[in-house]
């Protein structure tokens, strides 16, 4: 009787919300038109304002829309967190996966009629086949041998996106809490998927694959969230763009790039004198913007590697081994001062310290700068990371104002080094052997400074070892560089952005999902050829991702190198804009911050109404902060400065002397890196000399991953400081342990 009046409700539920599908959507914002008109417009500026309120609509509710997306950040922290702790700690996490894929088989009818309601006949009939394998061999759908062993892959459909299909307008932009969609067409959507799913009709079995679910995506939603200083506007615009490019059917008909000379790097035409690095077989090489790209492939190896969820009592993940700690910025005060940072220690007391830097707006929680961590902490180091001068994790506590002026981060990074040292030292009793600084991008340029400055005034820091990734040598042109990416647009139509956008949003979307191998982004060396687009097979992309999943991977070999099918346009463009959405974190912080009266920008900071502001806050690119807000700021103090002088004491060049003579120093750098003039690579070749190694290919950034790049890494911040790793333990039961050693000598061995 139960069933039969669940049965009853649910049917009723989805008769009435039919029946007021026309009076809910008569309001609503038509389909987005992104064709071009008789008269195509090029030279607009598409930034995240822009692109998001063309595919979303404007946010009229927005207090509303925050207030509701604030419930679900503090019911998933201190809730399904805690929940997690008890649920993660007696459930395997295979067990949750299992859970969910049985969950996911029986809301097949959702993407079934979603194809159907679309005229994908052939998707429609692939979540038949697959809910009749799956549910048989399968057992129950705990297993997917559909996708597995017959390549029916599951279809990204649901019925938001059936009724984009038909032109029904997204609506304006609209949260609810836990649901996923973003606007009213796709909240009334998930009723209707909802009303689908074979688990409404199945008496409790809801609730326990509900309490499953939120279990388990807390992991993605904490990773999606936790670096953000505005969470709900990072994912307003990116789901804005990520739901256009699915709503729109573009995983039917990616785009395969053609070969183009845009952006390919021009190098000088002398020898090089420092030690050059060839992998470009086994990275398979692209085009040096697509390969900075692949700087998302560098990732912390060990996650998810063991029998425990994250929130699980029992995880042995390295990323929940970190120790979250704060120092005050100023002496002896408390307060809105203390900087955080964290810090992964090793029993060993005596272990070298190692203090990272990432780069432009990074985070000190980044996924780049947590895996360079997991590099040294395997190799039995002390870890302490922090956030860019340009976060503002960083300068806010540090008090800096507007930071992008060299002159004054780098000592303000120098003092916080220098007091997290003193935390750890007296928190965690250390007495560390050795202490290695090192930074990547715009970490690794202050880095450098940071060697000049220690060098001036007797290394009061004690650093044995500055170690820089790929640094600017020029500032000021990295940043016009960044920008000249992120204004690619400007030479399309309305029509051909949206396309490229589209299909690149899509194309990353994919390439993060667990079904990348549908992309062809692994490619044995010698089965196939990168160039024709080949995809792998079923068995090929599910056993390289069972490796992956599982921790085994070391690092990529020869026969999994990576691969990106992106234009070069496309991954200028993302790269420039991942660039200019720290911009935005850092205006907002810093007008949120303004004393009263002395505010930055124009629009006003409000908690409940940001549209504006944001709109204000993107008219600005990295060129125009630093002339018309940086530059006034300073000149404050400094009335002769002007951005000539602020630009070379930000360049590598005015640190020459440091360069060529401090046997402290060591750079790692990629001679196709897009952000290096041919003059910049001779001059950080004939200043280092031996302390430079050169990679023959990777962008920036982008070849991180590759095992060649740790043995050199390694080499560069151990090799030459009098310490060895020697076996401490026994034949049974080895452990190694750092000892001092004349044998690691300038020519010497670490190992």
């Amino acid at each position: 009787m139960m069933h039969r009046r669940r049965f009853a409700f649910s049917r009723a539920l989805f008769l009435a919300v039919l029946a007021g599908l026309v009076a809910v959507f008569s309001g609503c914002r038509s389909v987005p038109d992104l064709r071009d008109g008789e008269g195509e417009k090029r030279g607009l500026d598409w930034n995240a304002s822009t692109v998001s309120t063309e595919l979303a609509g404007n946010d009229p509710i927005e207090p509303f829309n925050r207030t509701m997306f604030t419930c679900t950040d503090v019911c998933m922290h201190f809730i399904v967190q805690p929940v997690g702790y008890v649920y993660g700690s007696i459930l395997p996490m295979e067990v949750i996966k299992r859970i969910n894929y049985a969950s996911d088989n029986l809301a097949f009818p959702a993407r079934m009629f979603s194809c159907f309601l679309q005229g994908q006949w052939k998707g429609g009939g692939v979540e038949f086949l697959r809910f009749l394998t799956n549910s048989t061999i399968g057992i129950a759908g705990f297993f997917d041998p559909a996708d597995a062993w017959f390549d029916l892959v599951r279809q990204e459909e649901d019925f938001g996106q059936a009724f984009g299909y038909w032109n029904i307008g997204p609506g304006c932009y609209f949260i609810l809490p836990f649901l996923t969609s973003t606007n009213v067409r796709d909240t009334v959507g998930c009723v209707f998927d909802r009303a689908a799913d074979l688990k409404s009709y199945i008496p409790y079995i809801g609730y326990l694959t509900t309490l499953n679910s939120f279990v388990s995506s807390y992991d993605p939603y904490d990773t999606m969230t936790e670096n953000a200083y505005d969470a709900y506007d990072t994912m307003k615009v990116i789901l804005s763009l990520v739901r256009y490019a699915q709503v729109e059917n573009f995983h039917h008909r990616l785009l395969l790039p053609q070969e183009s000379d845009f952006g390919k790097a021009q190098l000088p035409p002398e020898l090089y004198e420092a030690d050059i690095v060839h992998v470009a077989a086994p990275y398979g090489a692209q085009n040096p913007l697509v390969d900075t790209l692949k700087g998302s492939f560098f990732k912390v190896k060990r996650r998810n590697a063991g029998w425990w969820i994250k929130t699980s009592l029992w995880n042995t993940d390295f990323v929940p081994k970190a120790k979250t700690r704060r120092i005050h910025f100023a002496d002896g005060t408390d307060g809105a001062d203390r900087m955080r940072f964290q810090i992964w220690c090793q029993e060993d007391p005596a272990a070298p310290l190692v203090l990272l830097l990432p780069g432009a707006g990074g985070h000190f929680r980044a996924e780049m700068l947590r895996a360079l961590a997991e590099i040294y902490y395997e190799e039995g180091c002390t870890v302490a990371v922090l956030a860019s001068t340009l976060n503002p994790e960083f300068f806010l506590p540090a008090s800096l104002g507007l930071p992008g002026d060299v002159a004054r981060d780098v000592p303000a990074v120098r003092k916080a080094l220098g007091k997290v040292i003193e935390k750890v030292k007296e928190e965690f009793k250390l007495t560390p052997s050795a202490v290695i600084g090192c930074g990547y991008s715009l970490g690794g340029l202050h880095m450098l400074h940071l060697a000049s400055l220690e060098e001036k005034e007797g290394n009061p820091l004690n650093i044995t070892r500055f170690v820089s990734i790929n640094p600017p040598a020029d500032l000021h042109y990295a940043l016009r560089k960044m920008d000249a990416l992120c204004e690619i647009p400007r030479n399309m139509t309305k029509e051909e952005f949206f396309q490229m956008a589209g299909d690149a949003a899509m194309k990353l979307y994919l390439a993060s999902s667990e079904r990348s191998g549908a992309l062809g982004i692994l490619h044995p060396v010698g089965k196939r050829d990168v160039s024709a687009g080949e995809k792998p097979s079923g068995k090929e992309k599910n056993a390289s991702a069972k490796k992956q999943e599982n921790g085994e991977a070391e690092g990529i070999l020869w026969e999994d190198r990576k691969y990106l099918p992106l234009t070069p346009e496309q991954a200028g463009w993302v790269s420039g804009t991942y660039m200019r959405m720290g911009l935005r974190e850092l205006l907002l912080a810093a007008q949120r911050n303004s004393p009263e009266g002395k505010e930055l920008l124009k629009t006003p900071y409000s908690w409940w109404s940001r549209t504006d502001l944001y709109r204000e806050i993107d008219t600005y690119n990295w060129s125009s902060y630093a002339e018309k807000l940086l530059l006034p700021c300073l000149k404050q103090q400094e009335k002769n400065l002007d951005m000539a002088s602020l630009g070379k004491r930000a360049s590598l060049r005015k640190i020459e002397k440091t360069l060529r003579n401090n046997p402290r120093v060591r750079v790692l750098h990629n001679q196709d890196d897009p952000l290096l003039t041919p003059q910049d690579a001779l001059f950080l070749d004939r200043s280092l000399g031996r302390k430079l190694v050169w990679f023959d290919c990777g962008g920036h950034l982008g070849n991180l991953f590759l095992p060649e790049y740790r043995e050199k890494l390694l080499d560069a911040s151990f090799k030459g400081i009098g310490l060895k790793k020697v076996n401490v333990g026994t034949a049974e039961k080895p452990e190694e342990r750092w000892k001092v050693s004349a044998e690691n000598g300038e020519n010497g061995s670490w190992k």
